[in-house]
């Protein structure tokens, strides 16, 4: 997933639309995908810094586009 390391915020949340709109979100295995997406392009690897206006930034704006692929169910 090298394409996600110059990949801006807009180009990132295109992205995830264009899938969004494919088979892949309608599997748990695409949506796992689509997570393991998110947490690359959020960089949960590395040590989150939160004095970097960026680093809170990238989380928030990864955050909100991962939202629309999840879902909360009721039993």
């Amino acid at each position: 997933m090298n394409f996600l390391q110059d990949c801006t915020a807009d180009e990132f949340h295109t992205f995830m639309t264009m899938l969004g709109m494919t088979n892949v979100p309608k599997s748990v295995t695409g949506q796992a995908q689509l997570a393991d997406l998110v947490m690359t392009m959020a960089e949960l690897d590395k040590p989150f810094n939160f004095t970097s206006p960026e680093s809170v930034d990238r989380l928030i704006q990864t955050g909100n586009t991962a939202l629309s692929y999840f879902s909360v169910s009721k039993q």
